[in-house]
Protein backbone atom coordinates (compact mmCIF):
# COMPACT_ATOMS: atom_id res chain seq x y z
CA UNK A 1 0.00 0.00 0.00
CA UNK A 2 1.64 3.86 -1.00
CA UNK A 3 2.40 5.85 1.85
CA UNK A 4 -0.26 8.53 2.73
CA UNK A 5 0.99 12.09 3.17
CA UNK A 6 -1.35 14.96 4.23
CA UNK A 7 -2.88 17.37 2.24
CA UNK A 8 -2.74 17.11 -1.95
CA UNK A 9 0.94 15.53 -1.39
CA UNK A 10 -0.30 11.99 -1.75
CA UNK A 11 -2.04 12.55 -4.68
CA UNK A 12 0.90 15.04 -6.32
CA UNK A 13 3.05 12.05 -5.20
CA UNK A 14 1.16 9.18 -6.80
CA UNK A 15 0.86 11.45 -10.21
CA UNK A 16 4.93 12.33 -9.82
CA UNK A 17 5.15 8.02 -9.89
CA UNK A 18 2.70 7.50 -12.67
CA UNK A 19 4.75 9.86 -14.81
CA UNK A 20 7.71 8.03 -13.70
CA UNK A 21 6.28 4.81 -14.25
CA UNK A 22 5.38 5.87 -17.72
CA UNK A 23 8.63 6.73 -18.56
CA UNK A 24 9.54 3.23 -18.32
CA UNK A 25 10.24 1.92 -22.11
CA UNK A 26 9.79 -1.67 -21.50
CA UNK A 27 6.40 -0.68 -19.83
CA UNK A 28 5.30 0.84 -22.97
CA UNK A 29 6.01 -2.00 -24.63
CA UNK A 30 4.06 -4.15 -22.80
CA UNK A 31 1.52 -1.47 -22.99
CA UNK A 32 1.47 -2.00 -26.91
CA UNK A 33 1.57 -5.56 -26.66
CA UNK A 34 -1.89 -5.48 -25.14
CA UNK A 35 -3.29 -3.44 -27.73
CA UNK A 36 -1.91 -4.85 -30.64
CA UNK A 37 -2.91 -8.48 -28.81
CA UNK A 38 -6.54 -7.00 -28.40
CA UNK A 39 -7.11 -5.73 -32.11
CA UNK A 40 -5.63 -9.00 -33.28
CA UNK A 41 -9.00 -10.45 -31.66
CA UNK A 42 -10.83 -8.34 -32.33
CA UNK A 43 -10.10 -7.55 -36.13
CA UNK A 44 -8.39 -10.41 -37.89
CA UNK A 45 -10.65 -13.19 -36.14
CA UNK A 46 -14.01 -11.68 -34.44
CA UNK A 47 -14.57 -9.05 -37.71
CA UNK A 48 -12.57 -11.11 -40.55
CA UNK A 49 -13.22 -15.07 -39.67
CA UNK A 50 -17.03 -14.55 -39.51
CA UNK A 51 -16.87 -12.96 -42.79
CA UNK A 52 -14.86 -15.79 -44.71
CA UNK A 53 -16.84 -18.24 -43.56
CA UNK A 54 -20.14 -16.61 -44.90
CA UNK A 55 -18.62 -15.86 -47.83
CA UNK A 56 -16.48 -18.50 -48.62
CA UNK A 57 -18.56 -21.45 -47.23
CA UNK A 58 -22.05 -19.80 -46.44
CA UNK A 59 -21.96 -21.14 -42.78
CA UNK A 60 -24.47 -19.97 -40.58
CA UNK A 61 -24.68 -18.29 -37.54
CA UNK A 62 -24.77 -21.27 -35.53
CA UNK A 63 -21.97 -23.04 -36.81
CA UNK A 64 -19.09 -19.79 -36.88
CA UNK A 65 -20.26 -19.30 -33.28
CA UNK A 66 -19.54 -23.14 -32.62
CA UNK A 67 -15.91 -22.62 -34.57
CA UNK A 68 -14.96 -19.80 -32.42
CA UNK A 69 -15.66 -21.65 -29.37
CA UNK A 70 -12.34 -23.63 -30.32
CA UNK A 71 -10.60 -20.26 -29.50
CA UNK A 72 -12.11 -19.98 -26.02
CA UNK A 73 -10.95 -23.63 -25.48
CA UNK A 74 -7.69 -23.17 -26.71
CA UNK A 75 -6.78 -20.51 -24.54
CA UNK A 76 -8.38 -22.70 -21.87
CA UNK A 77 -6.12 -25.09 -22.41
CA UNK A 78 -2.69 -23.07 -22.79
CA UNK A 79 -3.48 -21.02 -19.73
CA UNK A 80 -4.08 -24.08 -17.52
CA UNK A 81 -0.91 -24.97 -18.32
CA UNK A 82 0.98 -21.75 -18.27
CA UNK A 83 3.04 -21.94 -15.36
CA UNK A 84 4.75 -25.11 -16.17
CA UNK A 85 4.89 -23.62 -19.77
CA UNK A 86 6.77 -20.76 -18.44
CA UNK A 87 9.36 -22.25 -16.02
CA UNK A 88 10.56 -24.68 -18.80
CA UNK A 89 10.45 -22.64 -21.86
CA UNK A 90 10.57 -18.56 -20.29
CA UNK A 91 7.95 -16.29 -21.28
CA UNK A 92 9.72 -14.77 -24.08
CA UNK A 93 10.32 -18.08 -25.83
CA UNK A 94 6.25 -18.81 -25.39
CA UNK A 95 5.20 -14.90 -26.67
CA UNK A 96 7.34 -15.45 -30.11
CA UNK A 97 6.28 -18.75 -30.22
CA UNK A 98 2.40 -17.66 -29.72
CA UNK A 99 2.85 -14.88 -32.33
CA UNK A 100 4.19 -18.01 -34.50
CA UNK A 101 0.56 -19.91 -33.85
CA UNK A 102 -1.19 -16.18 -34.80
CA UNK A 103 0.51 -16.23 -38.73
CA UNK A 104 0.15 -20.26 -38.70
CA UNK A 105 -3.77 -19.28 -38.05
CA UNK A 106 -4.06 -16.30 -40.48
CA UNK A 107 -1.92 -18.02 -43.19
CA UNK A 108 -3.85 -20.98 -43.25
CA UNK A 109 -7.43 -19.31 -43.27
CA UNK A 110 -7.29 -19.01 -47.44
CA UNK A 111 -5.97 -22.33 -48.05
CA UNK A 112 -8.11 -24.83 -46.00
CA UNK A 113 -10.97 -26.44 -48.28
CA UNK A 114 -13.95 -26.62 -45.75
CA UNK A 115 -15.78 -24.55 -43.06
CA UNK A 116 -14.81 -27.46 -40.70
CA UNK A 117 -11.12 -27.09 -41.38
CA UNK A 118 -11.32 -23.80 -40.01
CA UNK A 119 -11.56 -24.99 -36.64
CA UNK A 120 -8.09 -25.40 -36.58
CA UNK A 121 -6.60 -22.50 -37.43
CA UNK A 122 -8.57 -21.16 -34.57
CA UNK A 123 -8.01 -23.26 -32.29
CA UNK A 124 -3.52 -22.29 -32.51
CA UNK A 125 -4.89 -18.44 -32.25
CA UNK A 126 -6.89 -19.85 -28.77
CA UNK A 127 -3.55 -21.29 -28.06
CA UNK A 128 -1.94 -18.05 -29.08
CA UNK A 129 -4.07 -15.80 -26.91
CA UNK A 130 -3.90 -18.17 -23.69
CA UNK A 131 0.20 -17.67 -24.25
CA UNK A 132 -0.11 -13.99 -24.91
CA UNK A 133 -2.41 -12.07 -22.49
CA UNK A 134 -1.35 -13.72 -19.17
CA UNK A 135 2.13 -13.68 -20.01
CA UNK A 136 1.99 -9.88 -20.60
CA UNK A 137 -0.44 -9.05 -17.71
CA UNK A 138 2.52 -10.63 -15.43
CA UNK A 139 5.31 -8.64 -16.79
CA UNK A 140 3.40 -6.02 -16.10
CA UNK A 141 3.05 -6.16 -12.68
CA UNK A 142 6.66 -7.62 -12.56
CA UNK A 143 7.67 -3.93 -14.45
CA UNK A 144 5.50 -1.63 -12.73
CA UNK A 145 6.73 -0.25 -9.09
CA UNK A 146 4.61 -1.33 -6.62
CA UNK A 147 2.53 1.89 -5.46
CA UNK A 148 1.30 2.03 -9.55
CA UNK A 149 0.01 -1.34 -10.14
CA UNK A 150 -3.01 -0.69 -10.35
CA UNK A 151 -3.08 2.10 -12.37
CA UNK A 152 -1.05 0.13 -14.44
CA UNK A 153 -2.90 -2.44 -14.69
CA UNK A 154 -5.96 0.20 -15.11
CA UNK A 155 -4.37 1.44 -18.22
CA UNK A 156 -3.78 -2.10 -19.36
CA UNK A 157 -7.55 -2.59 -19.15
CA UNK A 158 -8.56 0.70 -21.34
CA UNK A 159 -6.18 -0.43 -24.31
CA UNK A 160 -7.97 -4.17 -24.11
CA UNK A 161 -11.25 -2.00 -24.30
CA UNK A 162 -9.59 0.43 -26.44
CA UNK A 163 -8.69 -2.50 -29.23
CA UNK A 164 -12.21 -4.25 -28.99
CA UNK A 165 -13.61 -0.71 -30.23
CA UNK A 166 -11.46 0.57 -32.92
CA UNK A 167 -10.44 -3.36 -34.36
CA UNK A 168 -13.94 -4.12 -35.59
CA UNK A 169 -13.91 -0.39 -37.42
CA UNK A 170 -10.73 -0.69 -38.67
CA UNK A 171 -10.46 -4.02 -40.03
CA UNK A 172 -13.80 -3.63 -41.67
CA UNK A 173 -12.62 -0.53 -43.44
CA UNK A 174 -9.79 -2.64 -44.88
CA UNK A 175 -11.99 -5.57 -46.04
CA UNK A 176 -14.43 -3.42 -47.60
CA UNK A 177 -12.15 -1.13 -49.32
CA UNK A 178 -9.48 -3.49 -50.03
CA UNK A 179 -10.81 -7.05 -49.88
CA UNK A 180 -11.11 -9.85 -47.11
CA UNK A 181 -7.53 -10.95 -47.59
CA UNK A 182 -6.28 -7.47 -46.41
CA UNK A 183 -8.24 -8.32 -43.14
CA UNK A 184 -5.99 -10.99 -42.63
CA UNK A 185 -2.82 -9.25 -43.95
CA UNK A 186 -3.22 -6.95 -41.18
CA UNK A 187 -3.18 -9.76 -39.05
CA UNK A 188 -0.31 -10.81 -40.03
CA UNK A 189 1.66 -7.64 -39.39
CA UNK A 190 0.30 -7.28 -35.65
CA UNK A 191 1.46 -10.66 -34.91
CA UNK A 192 5.39 -9.72 -36.27
CA UNK A 193 4.90 -6.55 -34.25
CA UNK A 194 4.15 -8.24 -31.21
CA UNK A 195 6.72 -10.59 -31.60
CA UNK A 196 9.19 -7.62 -32.26
CA UNK A 197 8.13 -6.33 -28.83
CA UNK A 198 8.44 -9.30 -27.10
CA UNK A 199 11.61 -9.30 -27.85
CA UNK A 200 12.18 -6.14 -25.83
CA UNK A 201 10.01 -6.04 -23.31
CA UNK A 202 10.44 -9.95 -22.26
CA UNK A 203 13.05 -10.91 -20.14
CA UNK A 204 15.34 -13.25 -21.60
CA UNK A 205 15.65 -16.24 -18.97
CA UNK A 206 14.93 -19.43 -19.72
Amino acid sequence: RPPQTPGGGFMKNYLAGMGQAFRNKRLLALFAMTGLTFTMLYGPIITCFPVLADQRFQAGPAAIGTGMLFSALGSALAAARLSRLNRRFGQRRLLLFSQCLYLLCLLSFPLLPGFWWLVLPILLFGLGQGLTVPNVQTLLLQEAPPSQRASVMAVNAMLQRGGQTLAPVAFSFLIISFGLHWGFHGGVALALGIAALALFAAPDKY
